[in-house]
């Protein structure tokens, strides 16, 4: 996480101070999510990677390294591709176009 953080410092430090907050709260929400399953529950989340710049940020896959450390089993990950974008809400022109997104099944053990 460190590494991909000073790699957006480099382009701007707004935009990481953006990032930071975002796995920031992430990363307390897998924490609360996992205090208020009962064992064995399960958490679903639906996530596609972005792009920052030039960066693509595998949003997924930090993702899923949060939840690990949150105490959470990964049951598994599906990537689906987007093919109707019919419910899409519109986008900042900076974000990219999101081609995929991924169902991550999380389990409290």
């Amino acid at each position: 996480m460190d590494r991909f953080l000073k790699k957006i410092e480099r382009m701007s430090k707004q935009r990481m101070l953006i990032a930071y907050e975002y796995f920031k709260n992430m990363s307390q929400f897998f924490v609360q999510g996992y205090q208020s399953l009962k064992k064995n529950g399960f958490m679903i989340l639906v996530v596609g990677n972005n792009k920052i710049g030039d960066l693509t940020v595998n949003t997924a896959k930090l993702l899923i390294e949060l939840a690990k450390k949150s105490k959470f089993k990964i049951v598994f990950v599906l990537r689906d591709e987007i093919k109707d974008r019919g419910m899409i809400t519109k986008r900042h022109g900076s974000g990219g176009l999101i081609k995929d997104e991924f169902v991550i099944v999380l389990k409290k053990a």
